[in-house]
């Protein structure tokens, strides 16, 4: 069952990735940020550093990867047989996001689906030869401390934020 649902997911991301966007307007206003991580503790990282820069009132809709029965944790469970998302991923697609960051260098299927179907104005997050077809604003992962790349990330985003 879980090859069927991963095959319609990946055929729906390929069909996404053929949609392409040229013109996008950067954020001008940051109200409602999405984080797509591999793990709830990158999760956690990342909203400690939005929390950061941003301050407390900024919504941050997050979800990440999870075999387990998690709030925020997706997995194959949360679509149906042929790649149809319930609505805990509906509702998160519906969000009026004016940015995702994904710290993942390799999205699962099922995050990618998230990522390609968000209507976020921008989205952010870290080079790999999966990723630059992907996102809008990457950097380069230098060191192994994600608390220090996904601050160099949002600073990055705060200086292109201020210049546009």
């Amino acid at each position: 069952m879980n090859f069927i649902k991963k095959y319609f997911i990946q055929r729906q991301n390929k069909a996404k990735l053929r949609e392409t966007v040229t013109d996008k307007p950067f954020p001008k206003n940051v109200a409602a940020i999405g984080i797509l991580a591999q793990n709830l503790n990158d999760v956690e990282i990342i909203e400690e550093q939005i929390r950061n820069f941003f301050g407390n009132q900024i919504e941050i809709y997050s979800l990440f990867y999870s075999k387990l029965e998690n709030e925020n944790g997706i997995s194959e469970k949360d679509f149906g047989l042929f790649g149809k998302p319930n609505d805990k991923i509906n509702g998160f697609l519906s969000k009026n996001l004016d940015f995702i960051l994904t710290p993942s260098l390799n999205l699962d299927p099922y995050l990618l689906y998230l990522l390609l179907h968000a209507t976020a104005q921008f989205k952010i997050g870290f080079f790999s030869p999966e990723n630059k077809d992907l996102l809008d604003l990457m950097l380069s992962k230098d060191e192994k401390d994600l608390k220090v790349n996904s601050q160099k990330l949002l600073e990055y985003f705060i200086k292109i934020k201020a210049a546009c």
